[in-house]
């Protein structure tokens, strides 16, 4: 009987690098029997098998691609992964899988922390210049979203499935087996292990960076002045192009100290207070004991940012714009250029002209000049 296997996410657990490391090897894995049909080559092409509310057409087809694919195919496991399945209806996702014909079903979530959670996901709102406004300003928002709130999510899960039917492993890097994500997602999935050091010779490539917190501010600088000055005009592609150009820019020459960025303690403490004993209940179902950490997420209070160059953001921003210009998109680099020719320096201890921008309320830490 086929096996299917859904690697289910949850978002900002490593998904991405996932879905592109078991993209480039599609080919290897077929040979061993493991089939991920319609995969595409990034890996992100099975996105539209959780949208049953958002693209009930789109859903449809898509689900009826895979079925017959399976329905011909003679591997004896396939495997789906999207990370958007945690917002998905369970009993959606049953009667799509029922159209499979005879198989074993195994869901594979990696769960995380939440305070952890919810700054990579305020992060990646920033990183797409969707978030305007606060950490604290998403958290009502946040509280019944199943991105984030995501022990409601599994427990359906389990009473459509079956508990057994569903795999839990905490996203830990610091205890990946083997040392590296890829390395676990193999245990995870029990997958070909003579693939292993294909799938590793790489090591963990950073797909999705997540911005430090002088990366962030500049983001969100950027994002105000774009969007209070040309708003969603052509969509909000062009502000994702910027940022993400600025973005790697900064990665670049951004070289020297850096801060991870901290939520306001009192927003870490509330969610502390809201997650941590959802937690507790799903920890008996984790496949490897839950740590401390996972149980009892520690708090760290926000410390100041690290001194930014002038230069290396005059830098970045330049490319950033010649960037916009080369698509076209002039009213952008105008407006990118402006920003940076209002920036100011102030000298730093040894001279150098370090960046004068204070943290815009929307990102403002304590502790934070």
């Amino acid at each position: 009987m086929r096996l299917i296997q859904i690697h289910a996410g949850i978002h900002k657990t490593g998904s991405t690098a996932i879905q592109h490391q078991l993209a480039r090897l599609v080919p290897d894995l077929a040979e061993r029997g493991v089939a991920l049909p319609y995969f595409g080559s990034r890996g992100h092409w099975h996105h539209t098998l959780a949208a049953f509310t958002s693209d009930p057409e789109g859903c449809t087809r898509a689900w009826a691609r895979i079925a017959r694919r399976a329905t011909k195919s003679d591997a004896e496991r396939t495997i789906l992964s999207t990370e958007h399945f945690i917002r998905a209806d369970p009993v959606a996702l049953r009667d799509a899988l029922a159209e499979m014909g005879d198989h074993v079903l195994r869901i594979h979530f990696y769960v995380r922390p939440h305070v952890a959670l919810f700054t990579s996901l305020y992060l990646q709102r920033v990183k797409a210049g969707v978030a305007t406004s606060g950490p604290a300003d998403l958290a009502a928002s946040y509280a019944t979203s199943a991105e984030f709130d995501y022990v409601p999510a599994i427990t359906r899960y389990m009473d459509v499935f079956g508990a057994d039917a569903v795999k839990l492993r905490v996203f830990d890097p610091e205890n990946f087996e083997g040392g590296s994500l890829m390395s676990d997602v193999w245990a995870f999935l029990d997958l070909p292990p003579d693939l292993l050091p294909k799938a590793t010779e790489n090591g963990d490539t950073i797909v999705n960076p997540t911005p430090t917190a002088e990366q962030a501010v500049l983001l969100m600088a950027l994002a105000n002045r774009l969007r209070a000055t040309l708003g969603w005009r052509g969509g909000p592609q062009p502000v994702r192009r910027a940022l993400s150009t600025l973005m790697g820019e900064l990665r670049e020459r951004l070289d020297g100290p850096s801060t991870a960025y901290r939520l306001p303690i009192e927003l870490q403490r509330a969610i502390k207070a809201q997650t941590e004993p959802g937690r507790a209940a799903l920890a008996p179902h984790l496949d490897r004991p839950a740590s401390d950490s996972f149980l009892t997420e520690p708090l760290v209070q926000p410390v100041p940012l690290a001194p930014i160059p002038f230069a290396a953001v005059s830098d970045s921003l330049a490319a950033t714009a010649a960037m916009l210009r080369g698509r076209d998109l002039a009213a952008w680099a105008e407006v990118t250029e402006d920003f940076a020719a209002r920036l100011t320096s102030r000298p730093g201890p040894d001279g150098t002209p370090l960046l004068h921008l204070p943290a815009p309320r929307a990102l403002h830490r304590e502790g934070t000049a």
